[in-house]
């Protein structure tokens, strides 16, 4: 080969090996980094789990950060069998209060049909606040002159879901629902709700 074409050979080879280099680079910076990539929210539909009779859906409305003594939390659980209220004292340690009541199928896939179309299960991501240091829960320590709702469903034990959300407009949490239409059909629960007396009132 003469010496003109083996300088263009050796040309053309150094452009396609930059070019391959380049191409791979791009790959590299282009590509989504797992670690900075919001997981997707968890999408579930309620009406899936109707028939099974260890679905749990749950619903806590803790009050005000206040002294042990006066800070009140409810909890409503409902399943295809029963119907639970607590009420907690002393930051969730202390229970109160209770109502307990039966359920059944027909009436349980009503409700749950209702919270689905609430938008019970869904959340938004990622949660516009960090959950605090040495705690399991986002929404502890916000919102402390207002209210904070925690939204839940369990099957077979475990948990498919939980977001919260609260009264503050500036800590709004990472629920996506209807939160006053879903705490309305958790209260409309539990027939005796209205004699309860107003200090075990979150």
């Amino acid at each position: 080969m003469n010496p003109v074409g083996l300088k263009i050979l050796i040309g053309l080879l150094a452009v396609a090996i930059l070019g391959f280099g380049g191409y791979q680079t791009y790959q590299i910076l282009a590509r989504p980094n797992p670690k900075n990539t919001p997981a997707k929210p968890v999408v579930i539909n309620l009406n899936d789990y109707v028939a099974n009779s260890s679905t749990t859906v749950r619903l806590t409305i803790i009050g005000p950060v206040t002294a042990p003594e006066s800070h009140v939390e409810q909890t409503f659980s409902i399943t295809a069998a029963t119907r639970d209220l607590w009420v907690y004292k002393a930051y969730g340690t202390d229970p109160v209060f209770s109502y307990q009541y039966k359920n059944n199928q027909a009436a349980f896939q009503d409700f749950l049909i209702a919270l689905e179309n609430a938008g019970f299960t869904k959340s938004i991501t990622p949660s516009p606040s960090v959950t605090p240091a040495g705690s399991t829960s986002p929404e502890d320590g916000v919102c402390p002159t207002g209210k904070r709702m925690v939204y839940e469903v369990q099957v077979d034990g475990n948990s498919l879901i939980r977001t919260w959300s609260s009264s503050c407009g500036n800590t709004p949490g990472n629920f996506g629902g209807q939160s006053s239409a879903i705490i309305s059909l958790f209260q409309k629960q539990i027939p005796e709700l209205t004699k309860l007396p107003g200090d075990l009132r979150p």
